[in-house]
């Protein structure tokens, strides 16, 4: 199974909002299209940062692909998101993995780091462009 790791800014405090939104119908979407998801704001660092940081990180090594959601540059700009998306960009550009990076913004690319405006990237409103490129791309994959 084709593994996606949805990266996302979530607070469980903030709750429902248009991001986190956004960001659940695409687990729910990607999922319904038989892809397995890892969406970090269904996971709680209940273990500790030791632990959710392992979490994490073994996600993303076994991930195929990310999928960055995003309303803002600012969502990307710290914290565990800023870590999730450069771990694997670092993986495709230095380590030269075959992965997918791709960006599901609810704007324009304006304003984002290089390596977030240098991914595919489709819109918020327009998830079967996102299906295409991940079709695409795993159908490349051995």
């Amino acid at each position: 199974m084709k593994k996606i790791f949805l990266c996302c800014e979530f607070s469980f405090e903030q709750g429902d909002t248009p991001l986190s939104r956004a960001a659940c119908a695409l687990t729910s979407a990607l999922r319904d299209r038989g892809y397995e998801v890892f969406f970090t704001g269904e996971s709680s660092p209940d273990s500790g940062v030791e632990g959710y940081l392992w979490m994490v990180s073994s996600r993303l090594d076994e991930a195929d692909a990310l999928v960055l959601v995003s309303s803002k540059p600012a969502d990307c700009a710290d914290g565990w998101v800023r870590y999730e998306w450069e771990s694997f960009y670092r993986d495709i550009t230095v380590r030269r993995m075959k992965k997918l990076f791709v960006s599901c913004l609810e704007g324009g690319k304006e304003g984002y780091p290089r390596g977030i405006a240098a991914s595919p990237s489709v819109s918020w409103d327009d998830p079967e462009s996102l299906f295409l490129i991940l079709e695409t791309f795993f159908a490349q994959m051995p």
